[in-house]
């Protein structure tokens, strides 16, 4: 996955806030929702964000993955 100035903007705002939700990640980098949703997926698939599903009903909660050490 080739990673954007955003991308890179929304790794570093998750560091810092630690957890963060896809509504507040919307309102900060994306116009709408569903934008958020996209791309947050495709940080998820490519291993950099971890996703906790609390409730079918509520939203999701991201944080950082931990970096992988070589062996």
């Amino acid at each position: 996955m080739r990673q954007t100035e955003r991308d890179l903007e929304i790794l570093e705002a998750v560091g810092k806030l630690r957890f963060t939700t896809t509504t507040q990640l919307g309102r900060l980098y994306f116009g709408s929702r569903s934008g958020a949703n996209k791309r947050l997926r495709k940080l998820l698939d490519a291993g950099l964000v971890k996703v906790w599903v609390r409730q079918l009903a509520e939203e999701n909660v991201y944080s950082l993955t931990r970096p992988s050490v070589p062996r």
